[in-house]
């Protein structure tokens, strides 16, 4: 038998050998074998396992494939839910918007603006350097064909309607007065100012001038608070006893920004804490609807020393904390108000639920999270035990007879944009509501947000800020 040389490593050509020797060789050759093709499976594997690792961390970080599946799923929501809200523009070209202050808020205010068809005319930066440039680029990212490097070149625009401030809270009333003065109506980021004597001039102002002055609690135009307070107004679950909220983050520790910072207007309770009591107050004046001649009057005679006498009799106490930097930081409010309780924490050191909870004698209404732009509450109606002569069992509360909700729901953000707040797409609740009061020549006073509980709002935050700094 001739051996196949080709087939045979290790053995030179020409020599021959036993068939022992072949037999070894053929089992060399396979064990060799063997070992390389196991070799290569280890390697295929290894190198198969990294790269599934690498791509499912990838798609993790959406950096390699997305499939368009999440944007897609976002956009079929946007076009489901946008038509929900109310569209902009009362008549053509009316009424024309203007921006003072371009930072996170604003952004999300001129893209809803625009999506919902508002007339957004020109922006303006004017408090840090470079005001030029920053406007020009906030301007063309936002599709808006005028912009200026100063708040004074906005406010002798004559084709400015309306002027929405976005700036940090120090410079609200400043601008408020500049705008007002200039014959625009305006809308103010909240809070309305950093003190109750700030808020009376832009009041007054806004008056002498007979223009709109709205502070932006745009939670107040949600359909959700709106079915709360019709529900709180039938009386089915009683009398309103108590409330109780509370809104909390941890702030950055950015000294730059305004959350810490004292000379911005920094600080939990100007930041969050006046949603709180501005929505105490709104369903308040819901049971008790005397509560706000008081501050009306304060308005008529430019005196607030007339809330002073009323008050005086209420309990407002506040514990918590002020940071290093010279801002609160921790807050837990209690006020009692006409009879009507009100307990509140803020904090921009923890974590916090964001709900708003209503107590009534015999029921309770909760604006689900996060309550200062609701899209969920629910209501729970109990049996009224004043009317009952035994005890229930088990002890002690009385039966459910009834409940109801409501869901409202919000648009997606447009999954192509950045968002810088949560459910900043409901900004387009309160500029509709603007956008009617400035249509009609009657309604100086925006009926959601009166100017009594602008400064009622004010007066009490800084009794509360009081109770601590002092």
């Amino acid at each position: 038998m001739v051996p196949r040389s080709a087939d045979i490593e290790g053995v030179k050509e020409g020599s021959y050998g036993t068939g022992d020797n072949f037999r070894e060789d053929d089992e060399i050759v396979e064990e060799l074998e063997k070992k390389r093709k196991t070799k290569h499976l280890t390697v295929v594997v290894v190198v198969s396992f990294l790269v599934l690792i690498i791509v499912v961390r990838l798609i993790e970080k959406r950096k390699l494939f997305d499939f368009g599946g999440k944007a897609k799923v976002q956009m079929r929501r946007f076009e489901k839910h946008v038509d929900n809200l109310p569209h902009l523009g009362i008549a053509k070209n009316f009424p024309r918007w203007g921006i003072a202050g371009l930072g996170r808020i604003s952004l999300d205010f001129a893209l809803i603006l625009n999506l919902q068809g508002g007339n957004l005319e020109a922006v303006a930066a004017g408090s840090l350097p470079e005001s030029y440039t920053r406007a020009k680029r906030f301007a063309q990212s936002r599709g808006v064909r005028k912009w200026y490097g100063s708040y004074e070149e906005l406010a002798n625009d004559p084709n400015i309607d309306i002027v929405y401030i976005g700036t940090t809270n120090h410079l609200h009333c400043t601008l408020a007065l500049l705008f007002l003065k200039a014959g625009k109506h305006v809308l103010v980021e909240k809070p309305t100012a950093t003190n109750i004597h700030e808020v009376l001039l832009m009041i007054n102002e806004a008056q002498k001038q007979q223009k709109l002055l709205a502070t932006n609690f745009w939670n107040t135009a949600f359909p959700v608070t709106n079915w709360a307070e019709q529900q709180t107004a039938s009386g089915l679950m009683g009398k309103l006893i108590a409330m109780r909220g509370d809104m909390a983050f941890q702030a950055v520790h950015n000294n730059t920004d305004r959350f810490l910072n004292a000379k911005l207007g920094g600080g939990a309770m100007l930041d969050m804490g006046c949603y709180l009591i501005q929505t105490y107050l709104h369903f308040l004046s819901v049971q008790i609807p005397q509560i706000k001649h008081i501050f009306e009057y304060s308005i008529q005679k430019n005196n607030i020393s007339f809330i002073s006498n009323f008050t005086s009799h209420q309990q407002i106490s506040n514990l918590g904390q002020i940071s290093n930097t010279g801002v609160d930081i921790e807050n837990l409010a209690a006020l009692n108000v006409a009879g009507i309780y009100g307990q509140f924490g803020i904090s921009f050191q923890r974590d916090s639920p964001f709900n708003f909870e209503f107590l009534f004698s015999h029921g309770r209404l909760e604006l689900v999270a996060p309550s200062n732009c609701p899209e969920h509450a629910y209501m729970t109606v109990r049996r009224d035990a004043s009317t009952e002569s035994h005890p229930p069992l088990p002890c002690c509360g009385q039966r459910d007879i009834d409940s109801q909700h409501i869901d409202s729901l919000l648009p997606p953000f447009p999954p192509d944009q950045k968002q810088q707040y949560p459910g900043t797409m409901g900004f387009a609740y309160m500029m509709h509501h603007v956008e009617l009061c400035i249509a009609d020549p009657h309604c100086l006073d925006l009926p959601i947000v009166p100017y009594w509980i602008q400064l009622a709002t004010q007066y009490y935050v800084d009794q509360l800020r009081y109770q601590l700094f002092l």
